[in-house]
């Protein structure tokens, strides 16, 4: 879609994925490789854009910010012990999951990988300080550093591996009903207790109710004593 930026801005990244996997004399190997075109950072101010394309400029860039951050968290891992100590301010963990994007490329930029940047810049004037942006970018990659080695695995490794994935997954799931069924317990603890108290609170108003029935009963009588007609006379012999 057209902004005043960019005539045929796709607005979107773009990924393509490919998994190989090959067995070769009882072993496994596998292997990943991602294309991957992002999509411009692009300024509202220059761009113009309104609506559902804001909104779409807004993912994007964020999707760039949260990379970013990945990069320069992986660059600081991998730079001296000194210069680490200087820049106390940067972010001790890589931020993957806070974007589906670093999410995606979290193999690619940490660990058994080797990773191509092409970075694409401009020439006009106008786009200066995106250029200067994509530079600043590119030379923290350079600082990643990652290892790459062969995909390997027999059979029976990937049987124990597997394996002990769920014995882990057996114990997750036996402490989680252990769990649950402590917080079930409580539940109807509580819920007894709840019971208990309202039975207290419901005998409590009925005696309450009870007593202060009681009270008009007494009244009523005192009242009725105090105006029948003996009383009346004797009051009045008493009076004379």
């Amino acid at each position: 879609s057209a902004t005043s930026m960019n005539a045929h801005s796709s607005r979107s990244h773009a990924v393509f994925s490919i998994e190989l996997r090959m067995n070769l004399a009882g072993k496994e190997q596998q292997s990943k490789i991602h294309f991957v075109d992002l999509a411009g950072s692009e300024k509202q101010k220059k761009t113009e854009a309104e609506g559902a394309r804001l909104q779409e400029g807004i993912a994007i860039n964020q999707s760039l910010t949260t990379l970013s951050r990945v990069i320069m968290a992986l660059a600081a891992s991998a730079a001296p012990e000194e210069e680490r100590s200087r820049r106390k301010s940067v972010i001790a963990t890589p931020p993957f999951r806070e974007s589906k994007l670093t999410l995606l490329l979290k193999e690619a930029l940490s660990g058994n990988s080797r990773t191509v940047l092409v970075a694409c810049v401009s020439p006009a004037q106008m786009n200066v300080e995106e250029s200067l942006g994509t530079l600043e970018f590119a030379s923290r990659c350079k600082l990643i550093k990652t290892s790459a080695k062969k995909n390997e695995q027999s059979k029976q490794d990937l049987i124990e591996a597997l394996s002990a994935q769920k014995r882990e997954i057996e114990e997750q799931l036996k402490v989680q009903l252990e769990q649950r069924k402590a917080l079930q317990e409580q539940l109807e603890n509580e819920a007894e207790e709840s019971r208990r108290s309202h039975e207290f609170a419901e005998r409590m108003k009925e005696e309450k109710l009870a007593i202060e029935r009681q009270l008009r009963e007494m009244e009523a009588a005192q009242a009725a004593e105090v105006n029948s007609p003996g009383k009346r006379t004797r009051r009045g012999e008493l009076a004379e």
